[in-house]
């Protein structure tokens, strides 16, 4: 009986202390141990190379950079200052796991301003857990930077709707602003939040020249931005640099859903599972919790982006499931509000969800793609290939006289970063074999004149170099093998072969090098 009393004393004196707040602790411990398991293991792929690579002259010239792609301004300044404490690959890729984890605690404040303390906690739980969201905390781009920010910009929309302080509007235009420099298409989410203050939120009367202001100062800081991107869109279309996405129509969207569910490592058939799960309990939130006030906001978050983009054939074009990763986090507060009401079903609900997220984890950790995933993923993601180990080891045996030749530009960023710009490296144009990948892109950028490429059509255009180091590595290539699957490898190494000496050949994960060196005779085409 004492023993119950100590402890009531105890629970009185100490209020503030809630069951919710220990729950998040480990599911952020959580969050954190699965963002950084294997992080180390993987080397950076081409987009990641590219990315330091902008990051490091960031401040040389950084509207060149920035102006042909995707806006990163905000990603690329902040990389800046993280690569100036230390050029570690292991720190370098803590930096979007560092705002993989600031996001669950941001959702779970998001969550509980909506709802309650109880949706907050599951929201995190579904976002630390969240197989997507995993796999881009560990890649150094700005998506978990996107999420981080979306997340910010809305917890200071709404904090401003219920009570508007000269700080918090502040907060939201940094982080509103620094959102969108972070990617041109995140600026959708400032439509959604004008369309959900004049159209949906009731009791706005007195505050309407207020944000109107608040919109004109937003409008200022992100003028630059929205002039190149007005530029950006009259310069580049579906007929050159983004070429390469497919238009899989109606399917587009629900595919962009399953991959929310599930992340990119599962098969079609669990997605689907997953996304049925998730779509049930968004018609059960939708029941219980459509008479919440900012209810709506988190509806136009998660559907709005995907849904705009896709019935404009004009940005169709743009159309790739990871450009809306920042709307995740209302896709999963949604779905939290939901489980919140099932009560008696809640253990099995997330059973469900856990033992689904377990088995893409496996693959995805395990670099298991599903069959056709180039198909369905619109060319968004690509096996994880050992760029690292390759590149040095081609470094150790380098010598003088010596070329490096690429099939494919997917191996010449990561080897270039790995070989710190040291040695003569080249793409390579056979004919008309990969024209468009390495003159078609990059021929349009002058940004990019660190990359390089030799047009070869006889042996003696290679004449200058002793040795020949050919690097075979397309950009679906996975497996350990000795002959690539793809035509273009399949050509050159032919060629190769016919004119030069094989010597040496080093088979790496997703990574073939071949050795060859001259007859002792010319050698002729």
């Amino acid at each position: 009986m004492d023993n119950n009393k100590n402890f009531l004393k105890f629970k009185s004196a100490f209020p503030a202390l809630n069951i919710s707040l220990v729950y998040l602790f480990f599911i952020i411990l959580s969050g954190f141990l699965l963002r950084v398991y294997n992080l180390g293991k993987m080397s950076f792929w081409f987009d990641e190379a590219v990315q330091l690579f902008i990051s490091r002259h960031f401040m040389e010239y950084p509207i060149r950079l920035n102006l042909p792609g995707a806006f990163i301004f905000t990603f690329s300044f902040l990389l800046k200052c993280w690569m100036s404490i230390s050029s570690n690959d292991y720190f370098l890729k803590l930096f979007p796991v560092l705002f993989g984890i600031l996001s669950l605690v941001l959702i779970y404040l998001l969550g509980k301003l909506i709802f309650s303390r109880k949706t907050g906690v599951l929201g995190a739980l579904l976002l630390a857990f969240s197989p997507l969201h995993i796999y881009y905390s560990q890649e150094l781009t700005g998506y978990s930077l996107s999420i981080f920010l979306a997340l910010s910009s809305s917890y200071c929309f709404l904090r401003i709707l219920r009570k508007p302080t000269f700080l918090t509007m502040s907060f939201y235009i940094i982080a509103t602003a620094a959102f969108i420099y972070n990617h041109s298409i995140n600026s959708v989410l400032v439509l959604i939040q004008n369309l959900f203050f004049y159209l949906l939120y009731p009791g706005k009367e007195g505050f309407k020249k207020k944000w109107l202001y608040l919109q004109m100062v937003l409008l200022l800081f992100c003028f630059p931005c929205l002039i190149l991107t007005v530029i950006r869109f009259s310069i580049f279309s579906d007929k050159n640099i983004y070429f390469w996405i497919p238009d899989l129509g109606p399917r587009m969207p629900v595919i962009t859903f399953m991959i929310f569910s599930l992340g990119y490592n599962a098969h079609w058939v669990p997605q689907l599972l997953a996304l049925s799960v998730f779509t049930l309990l968004s018609l059960k939130a939708m029941y219980h919790w459509h008479k919440k006030s900012e209810f709506p906001y988190l509806v136009l978050w998660a559907i709005v982006p995907v849904s705009l983009v896709w019935l404009m054939p004009r940005f169709r074009a743009f159309y790739l499931h990871r450009l809306f990763f920042f709307t995740l986090p209302a896709f999963y507060l949604i779905a939290a509000a939901g489980i919140e009401r099932v009560n008696k079903l809640f253990l099995a609900v997330c059973g469900v969800y856990l033992v689904l997220t377990a088995y893409s984890l496996k693959n995805y950790y395990e670099n298991k793609l599903p069959p056709n995933y180039e198909k369905y993923y619109l060319s968004s993601i690509w096996p994880r290939k050992d760029y690292r180990g390759s590149a040095l080891h081609l470094a150790e045996k380098f010598q003088e006289k010596d070329v490096i030749l690429h099939i494919c530009r997917s191996s010449y960023m990561p080897f270039l970063y790995y070989h710190k710009e040291k040695f003569p490296e080249y793409g390579i144009k056979m004919g008309d074999v990969y024209k468009h990948d390495w003159t078609r892109i990059f021929g349009q950028l002058p940004e990019f004149s660190i990359l390089k490429f030799l047009e070869i059509g006889r042996a003696n255009d290679l004449r200058d170099y002793k040795r020949i180091w050919l690097v075979v590595s397309d950009w679906s290539f996975s497996g350990i093998k000795k002959d690539p699957e793809d035509y273009v490898s399949r050509y050159a190494i032919a060629w190769f072969n016919k004119n030069f000496i094989l010597e040496e050949e080093h088979l790496f994960q997703g990574v073939n090098i071949y050795l060859y060196t001259r007859s002792g005779r010319d050698v002729q085409s």
